[in-house]
């Protein structure tokens, strides 16, 4: 399965844009909707307003905390998929999108809100090209220097 992963599935695509528009939905359509249906009792200071997800959610969940630190001040990112996309042609991080480009932009390091994030992702989780465990080493530490806490 591996194998298919990377010659086949795992071939790079024009993805990019789906995950703001994602976000973009989901914080201009849903939570709004949401917060009338509750009768505006949903606390959505940025204090309060968290964002949680597992494998390619994880990896939504850190890249929303990221790039809207204005809006999520709480991120639980749970074995993030910090190697989407794969580049089938390499086996290292240098193709991590997340880790190389959108941590590594100046423009979302400086005014920084304060934000919790909580990184995890299991020991056992190296399997080369994924690198799971390293990659969310990695991306802690970067977030842990730049990061604002409350």
């Amino acid at each position: 399965m591996c194998r298919l992963m990377i010659d086949k599935c795992g071939k790079r695509d024009n993805i990019q844009g789906f995950g703001d528009r994602l976000l973009d939905f989901v914080l201009h359509k849903v939570r709004p909707k949401a917060q009338e249906l509750a009768n505006n009792r949903i606390l959505i200071d940025q204090p309060n307003t968290g964002v949680m997800g597992y494998s390619l959610g994880g990896l939504m969940s850190c890249y929303a905390a990221w790039t809207r630190s204005t809006i999520f001040g709480l991120a639980a990112c749970q074995s993030p998929s910090l190697w989407w996309p794969l580049n089938n042609k390499t086996l290292n991080t240098s193709d991590f999108d997340f880790i190389n480009n959108t941590l590594r932009d100046k423009s979302f390091q400086q005014r920084r809100f304060p934000q919790k994030i909580v990184l995890d992702a299991g020991s056992e989780e190296t399997v080369i090209p994924y690198k799971l465990t390293q990659s969310t080493v990695e991306t802690a530490k970067i977030i842990s220097n730049t990061l604002v806490l409350p």
